[in-house]
C-alpha cells in the first residue's frame, strides 16, 4: 500500500540521516530535505482526503506528486457531476497553490464500468473471431472434400 511504501522510504532516509562522519554530510542533508518533502506531501494528501471526506466523498484517495505539483484525486461515487468536480477543485485550490490544470480527478465507478464494458466487447470480439474461424475452417474443409471427390 501507499503507506507501507512511504514508511519504507522514510526508514531508508532515516538510515542515511543516521550515518556518521563528515564524508556523509551532503548525503545526510539531501536525505533530510527529501524526508521533509515526503512528510509535507503526506500531510497534504491526508488533509485533502479528510476535507473531501467531510464534503461527502467517503471513498477518496489523493496523490500529490513528490517531484512536481500534480495532484491526482480518485473518488468513488455513483456519478461524478460537474458540481462534484467543482467542489473537489475548489477544495484543492483553497488548500494548495496548485493550478487546476495540474489536478486530475478520476471517477472510480466510471473506470470500473468502462473496464467492464471493454471486457464485454473483447469477449464478443473473441467469440466472433472464433465463430468466423469455425465457419472458415468448415468451408475450407468442405471445399477440400469437394476437390477430393472431383479428382478421385
Amino acid at each position: 500500500t501507499r503507506q507501507s511504501e512511504r514508511n519504507q522510504e522514510i526508514m531508508y532516509l532515516d538510515s542515511i540521516i543516521a550515518l556518521e562522519g563528515e564524508e556523509y554530510a551532503d548525503a545526510r542533508q539531501t536525505a533530510i530535505d527529501q524526508k521533509l518533502k515526503l512528510v509535507e506531501v503526506m500531510e497534504k494528501e491526508l488533509l485533502l482526503e479528510s476535507l473531501l471526506k467531510a464534503k461527502g466523498y467517503e471513498d477518496v484517495v489523493v496523490s500529490v506528486g513528490l517531484t512536481n505539483d500534480n495532484i491526482n484525486v480518485v473518488v468513488k461515487c455513483d456519478e461524478l457531476t460537474r458540481e462534484d468536480t467543482a467542489k473537489i477543485y475548489s477544495t484543492i485550490n483553497d488548500q494548495t497553490s496548485t493550478s487546476s490544470d495540474l489536478v486530475k480527478i478520476f471517477d472510480l465507478h466510471r473506470r470500473i464500468r468502462q473496464s467492464q464494458v471493454f471486457r464485454k466487447r473483447e469477449r464478443r470480439c473473441l467469440q466472433s473471431t472464433a465463430d468466423n474461424q469455425k465457419r472458415t475452417g468448415n468451408r475450407d474443409q468442405l471445399q477440400s472434400q469437394r476437390r477430393q471427390r472431383a479428382c478421385g
